[in-house]
């Protein structure tokens, strides 16, 4: 039928910190599982696989599974920086509009998943600030 059933496969990034015992383990251990597609046709889900995979390095797992990734500058005083200057970003017609709308801006770091709220005194502080450098 030339129809494709299932397909798998890994993409492993070995990040900085990674000891060299962890980098053992995954060299060991991805080439001795069946193959991705083959797990994929069992039904497995993509957490199951990693499952799978990580199960060797024991109880590092539950950690790598379960903490929230920080990455840049997200120090409280850099982070909020940021945020402000991405809201301003967005022009001054569009932040009052929000501001008219909401009343407020709640804004995301990507990174580190860090809610803000700003607030009209808050954009305003920022934008004299601004003004005086």
């Amino acid at each position: 039928d030339c129809e494709v059933i299932a397909a798998g496969g890994y993409m492993v990034q070995i990040l900085p910190f990674a000891s060299d015992e962890t980098i053992r383990v995954l060299e060991r251990v991805i080439p001795s599982l069946p193959s991705s597609t083959a797990l994929v046709q069992e039904g497995l889900t993509a957490r199951q696989i990693a499952q799978r995979v990580l199960d060797e390095l024991e109880e590092r797992v539950d950690l790598a599974t379960s903490m929230t990734p920080s990455y840049g500058p997200c120090e409280e005083d850099e982070l909020r920086q940021r945020m402000l200057r991405a809201v301003a970003s967005l022009g001054k017609e569009e932040v009052n509009q929000i501001l008219a709308e909401d009343g407020q801006i709640e804004i995301t770091c990507e990174f580190c998943k860090t809610t803000s709220i700003l607030t009209e005194q808050d954009l305003v502080a920022a934008q004299n600030e601004v003004e005086r450098t």
